[in-house]
């Protein structure tokens, strides 16, 4: 009874995800922890929120550090403590979405935002927008990024955004006419 007692109260820190406790006939204590893994971090109150892939809250932290950057248009909850789940299904979707990007596009410096009609935004590390469009369907259309991207930055083509969200089609709107020129 005492190792289950034990092991309920590691299992409630907010980095914990699961603990187990045993006590062997020698009297030696195993332990068991499996830790949450730090996926995200979204921005709150001039800090970071930083959340595991269930949306559990880990910590708060002043900067991202090297996790990519999720948000929700008009998210704003009222009070979060660490080993809480963000109630915003937006955040779950941004979560979803960020799992169905291909792996050069996940990046440290990489911003993926959830609109409030729930399309995906994503803006990578080098300033590039992207809208993917509904989360429906989007790992087709994200396949396409990797090569989308290398293209443009091997043309050092200066873009407003690059969209995706119709099927079969890819849209590019340079940048105006002002703005225009060799990216950086």
């Amino acid at each position: 009874v005492v190792p289950d007692r034990a092991a309920r109260r590691i299992a409630a820190l907010p980095r914990v995800a699961e603990a187990a406790v045993t006590v062997g006939l020698d009297g030696r204590v195993t332990l068991f922890v499996r830790e949450r893994t730090p996926q995200v971090a979204v921005p709150h109150r001039g800090g970071y929120l930083i959340l595991d892939r269930s949306a559990i809250v880990l910590d708060v932290a002043p900067r991202p550090g090297r996790l990519p950057v999720v948000s929700a248009e008009g998210f704003a909850p009222a009070w979060v403590r660490a080993g809480s789940r963000l109630p915003d299904r937006r955040i779950d979707t941004a979560l979803r979405a960020l799992e169905d990007l291909p792996e050069g596009v996940r990046a440290a410096g990489m911003r993926l935002r959830v609109t409030t009609d729930e399309e995906v935004v994503l803006v990578t590390p080098d300033g590039i927008p992207v809208r993917l469009g509904a989360a429906r369907g989007l790992p087709q259309r994200a396949a396409l990024l990797p090569d989308l991207l290398d293209a443009l930055r091997a043309r050092r083509l200066a873009v407003e955004y690059l969209d995706l969200r119709y099927a079969g089609s890819v849209v590019l709107k340079p940048l105006a006419a002002e703005r225009a020129g060799e990216r950086p």
